[in-house]
């Protein structure tokens, strides 16, 4: 999970407001939902302060555990990069389930 930065200033970010759009608290950059740019994989969702996250689907973050079973680990760097991607697939996947995403079916 991330928070969406501001696209203009990069420096807060995107919340959402009375009028359903979204503005950043900055600069004042106002952003439709109509205007994300999302990977395919990704899907947004606002919090309780009404902050703008973005999350990987849980349908994502195991396919890219599935990725990681088939590398290859014999030597002590790859072997590290497989268990840093491990965790963080991990941790996508459980902060995409915290938000209610669903389980693929």
């Amino acid at each position: 999970m991330s928070v969406m930065q501001c696209r203009e200033c990069d420096l807060a970010p995107y919340a959402v407001r009375p009028d359903a759009h979204f503005a950043c608290d900055e600069c004042g950059h106002r952003l439709d939902s109509r205007d994300f740019y999302l990977d395919p994989d990704e899907v947004w969702s606002v919090d309780e302060t009404g902050t703008v996250h973005v999350f990987l689907t849980p349908a994502a973050c195991l396919k890219w555990l599935d990725d990681i079973a088939d590398l290859h680990t014999g030597d002590w760097a790859t072997a590290q990069q497989a268990l840093w991607q491990y965790r963080r697939a991990t941790a996508g996947l459980v902060e995409s389930l915290r938000a209610g995403l669903p389980l693929p079916a």
